[in-house]
């Protein structure tokens, strides 16, 4: 009964603050600032004040290293066999759901393979 009333106690508080759960947790991403606490606050201003300015990104140099000769070869270095064959699969098993909730009639679909 204690524990409720604490629990219901830090419940308010955080409503209070205007504070949700995903505030409360360790997203793991602190240390990507270093102690750069203010990238973490923003200050709002009117939209004609806005001067754009040119985002820094950290690290310098992400996704694939080595070079391609063709979009299709630079699609596939992001794009492995693993993911394209997770995506066929759950494209194929909500095409069935869709179908077996009559949705989508059988002959308009055709299973992919890859």
């Amino acid at each position: 009964m204690v524990a409720d009333r604490e629990a219901k106690k830090k419940e308010n508080e955080r409503k209070r603050m205007n504070i949700d759960d995903d505030e409360m947790k360790d997203d793991g991403n602190a240390g990507l600032f270093d102690g750069d606490k203010d990238s973490l606050n923003f200050n709002w201003s009117p939209m004609d004040t806005f001067r754009g300015e040119r985002e820094v990104f950290l690290p310098k140099k992400t996704g694939p290293m080595r070079p391609s000769r063709s979009s299709y070869e630079a699609f596939r270095q992001y794009w492995d066999d693993d993911i394209i064959s997770y995506i066929t699969t759950e494209t194929n098993r909500y095409a069935a759901e869709l179908c077996r909730t009559s949705v989508l009639r059988r002959k308009v679909r055709y299973p992919m393979r890859y």
